[in-house]
């Protein structure tokens, strides 16, 4: 879903909630014909303005989905676009890397080769250092792609959200859970690489 698409939902139910969106831009809506839509910081609380209804409409929130996909069928898009649609819906702008994905030419089946998932990851730490939340759907504790993206919104202070209930997550909890995995990934390794030295 697009940048105008978004607001222009938030905007069609008049959503008043407090948040934040990247500040220095312009947008299009088409609402009986081009409106412009300032993005504005304010006292510390960016605002989406309307220049010709002089009002602000605030954000929940700009929020980051993130979970387990390439592994999973339909590379999980659909729950991503849940996840997306639920988030929109309490008032937040997302950035859904399906619908990133999407703007790319990337599909539910497409298999991405190395270099396209290093593209993608490229730009999903770009919009995770723009946003103010992560949204976590279930199945994060297996994905290899979310430990980079936790770890830097963890680092960059955003708030963790249940991406189904949209209840807070403990970050720390989130990042000791990951690195729980990699120690035990490496330990597993270093298991099979003692075992091949033995035999050697």
């Amino acid at each position: 879903m697009s940048l105008p698409q978004q607001l222009a939902r938030l905007f069609v139910r008049s959503v008043i909630v407090p948040g934040q969106i990247e500040g220095g831009t312009t947008i299009v809506l088409e609402q009986g014909g081009p409106v412009p839509y300032g993005l504005v910081k304010a006292n510390g609380t960016y605002y989406v303005v309307s220049p010709q209804e002089t009002r602000r409409i605030a954000l929940a929130g700009v929020a980051y989905v993130a979970g387990p996909m390439r592994a999973k069928p339909q590379n999980n898009f659909p729950a991503f676009d849940l996840a997306r649609d639920r988030l929109i819906e309490a008032g937040y702008f997302v950035f859904n890397p399906a619908d990133l994905d999407r703007m790319e030419g990337i599909n539910e089946n497409t298999v991405p080769d190395l270099d396209l998932l290093k593209g993608c990851l490229a730009r999903d730490m770009a919009a995770i250092c723009r946003s103010t939340h992560i949204a976590l759907l279930p199945g994060w504790e297996e994905s290899s792609g979310l430990r980079p993206e936790a770890l830097l919104a963890s680092v960059t202070g955003l708030t963790f959200l249940n991406a189904v209930s949209l209840e807070l997550m403990n970050p720390k909890a989130v990042c000791a859970v990951i690195g729980a995995r990699l120690v035990g990934e490496y330990q597993a390794q270093q298991k099979q690489y003692e075992a091949k030295q033995l035999v050697n």
